[in-house]
């Protein structure tokens, strides 16, 4: 029976009897006779029975690792995936502790970084910037660790869970009738006994399942060092076709982007637990580059975020403050003189529109929204000598909004304004007012989606509506009775 070389196990009848045989197995020996007492009374099928603790003597399985049955149909891989889910799941239910920062940190990146500090100089291409592996030009960790760091932070869970820890196909028995045991837990994650991230077990599953780790640990690999590039093959364990199911079976609990983050994370983490084989080192580590790289080509949300603030602040930079300034002075002589602002647009600057309304009229200024189809059917009836309107529109040159425009231009005393982010249109040549948004870009894939743009018009609108209460006088005094029910109503209420 294989075991690690810090082990020694003997089978007697129809039992296994698993001892440490120097520190490091003693050790580990230790933490996973305390996770099997954990679960002791939790009524928890899923593991071996337990005969005795020291030493550790429990039931021998009649079965085999999950990767030793290559002959399962695709309809038999998704009921154990299914129950191998569910036992973890029922595992990760048990308990849970409060997040811990540093064990996360610990166990992703600090251990991590630790490890391949070891093996730099002995792996080719390790001090270089970029390894080509399996004809994919990968990203060295080396040199994007600020990078990986902040993506393995932005999936740090809200709390710990209880572990198994190790949950790979070697670690995981089928009984004759399929049904999985789960065996060698881990017992612990970074600085933390029992509990941690459970991502983390999904990961260990993950690696076996996509990866073929069990194969790689089996010496079942080629690895080639050419002279400019790496050729890395590692027999299957058969259930690659099973990752969209695993997805389906985690629906809301795991992405996929984190599900390679952390797979290049356990490869890279793995090159010094196999100090006995130089391939398996040099093959662990180019593993890790070629999953890092696929994570890193898929964009996060943190990179949305980070390209779309700086459009909108680029753009925001553009505004003139000048005719800006005019605008919230032109609206502050309107509502004194006690007429009122309307802001007009149609398709997605509608509900823009009306936000501004609401914010207006919630602070007890006179605001209204004129929808530009509508307004030729009769609510232009709302615009009265005196008001201002606001235009909005991205490219300048609609249709309707034209023809509004022109149809209001007819009216003695309406004050019109364009709202646009096309600096030279119909609308922004015909026009003494106007406020011109400079945009590079929508934040879309084909820049066409109004969506940056509405996004600057809100802005734009409900400063215009903050500076309107401070020169309007407002107070929260005069806010208070137009609020008086929901959240925002109890706080002025009960302060």
């Amino acid at each position: 029976m294989r075991c690690r070389p810090f082990n020694k196990i003997t089978v007697e009848d129809d039992k296994i009897i698993k001892e440490g045989i120097d520190d490091q197995g003693r050790m580990l020996a230790a933490r996973e006779i305390a996770w099997y007492k954990k679960l002791q009374g939790k009524s928890f099928a899923a593991i071996p029975a337990i005969y005795s603790y020291e030493p550790l003597s429990m039931e021998l399985i009649e079965g085999k690792n999950i990767y030793e049955y290559t002959y399962l149909s695709d309809e038999k891989k998704r009921y154990v995936l299914e129950k191998i889910v569910g036992c973890l799941k029922e595992v990760h239910g048990i308990e849970s502790v409060p997040y811990d920062e540093d064990s996360y940190w610990e166990a992703y990146l600090g251990k991590t970084y630790d490890r391949l500090k070891k093996v730099r100089n002995l792996v080719p291409f390790a001090n270089n910037p970029t390894v080509i592996v399996n004809g994919k030009l990968c990203r060295n960790i080396f040199y994007h660790q600020d990078e990986v760091e902040r993506l393995v932070m932005q999936y740090a869970p809200r709390k710990f869970v209880l572990l198994h820890g190790d949950c790979t196909f070697s670690n995981i028995m089928l009984r004759h009738d399929i049904n999985p045991v789960l065996i060698d837990p881990r017992g612990y994650f970074g600085k933390t006994e029992f509990f941690g991230d459970v991502a983390y077990d999904w990961g260990k599953l993950y690696y076996s399942l996509f990866s073929n780790y069990d194969q790689f640990n089996l010496k079942r690999f080629s690895l080639d060092i050419g002279n400019e590039e790496i050729k890395i093959d590692i027999a299957s364990n058969n259930w690659e076709n099973m990752e969209d199911y695993f997805f389906e079976l985690l629906d809301g609990e795991v992405t996929r982007r984190q599900m390679k983050i952390l797979l290049a994370i356990i490869w890279l983490s793995l090159t010094t637990y196999a100090w006995e084989d130089y391939d398996a080192i040099c093959g662990a580590f180019y593993n890790g580059l070629y999953y890092l790289e696929e994570a890193l080509e898929m964009e996060s949300a943190y990179g949305y975020f980070d390209k779309t603030m700086g459009q909108l602040e680029e753009a925001l930079k553009g505004v003139s403050m000048a005719e800006m300034d005019h605008l919230i002075s032109e609206c502050e002589h309107t509502l004194k003189s006690g007429h009122k602002i309307i802001a007009s647009g149609l398709g997605k600057n509608v509900p823009i529109c009306e936000k501004f309304e609401g914010t207006m009229i919630s602070a007890g200024m006179d605001a209204r929204f004129l929808h530009t189809n509508s307004a030729v059917h009769g609510d232009m009836g709302m615009v009265k000598p005196g008001d201002l309107v606001i235009i909005l529109t991205k490219s300048g040159s609609t249709d309707e909004s034209v023809y509004l425009v022109n149809l209001l231009k007819k009216r003695k005393g309406v004050n019109l304004w364009l709202l646009s982010c096309n600096e030279h249109s119909i609308l922004a040549d015909s026009m003494d007012k106007r406020l011109i948004v400079p945009l590079d870009h929508e934040g879309d894939p084909w820049n066409i989606m109004p969506n940056n743009s509405t996004t600057l018009y809100l802005i734009i609108l409900q400063q215009l509506a903050m500076q309107l209460i401070k020169r309007m006088g407002i107070t929260l005094e005069n806010f208070k009775p137009n609020h008086p029910g929901g959240a925002i109503g109890a706080r002025l209420q009960h302060g």
